[in-house]
């Protein structure tokens, strides 16, 4: 399993979470390549998540419900895909950019043995 998107702000435990003011870069690519991105993350299968409301740690907007999603290898939170709609020079990690044009931005079947082999790995590195 590997991890992107995740902010330690939210999530402080998850491997390689980064500070919010590290995911906020200049974006190089392109505003599709971006769009493309986005139109992916939506598509995750869930993983996990739990009756609470993540809210943007730069202004207080109200984010929407913790959870998870993946596609199999990677794992991302729900709150990604809001960061990255609202700020555009909002990071995306190049290794995954590079895993998802693979895929040809379309997230594989995952099946339900997998997906709860990801929530135990999950909820291992969070505790």
């Amino acid at each position: 399993m590997r991890f992107t998107g995740f902010i330690s702000d939210h999530d402080p435990k998850v491997p390689n979470a980064l500070p919010i003011g590290f995911m906020i870069y200049e974006y190089n690519g392109s505003e599709e390549d971006k769009a493309k991105t986005i139109a992916y993350l939506k598509q995750g299968h869930f993983v996990m998540g739990w009756m609470n409301v993540d809210h943007d740690v730069l202004d207080g907007a109200s984010i929407g419900p913790s959870a998870y999603l993946t596609d199999g290898t990677f794992v991302w939170p729900h709150y990604y895909t809001f960061y990255l709609e609202k700020y555009p020079r909002f990071g995306i990690q190049k290794s995954f950019f590079e895993h998802i044009a693979s895929n040809q931005f379309q997230v594989p079947a995952v099946s339900e043995e997998r997906l709860k082999e990801l929530e135990m790995e999950l909820m291992n590195a969070i505790k």
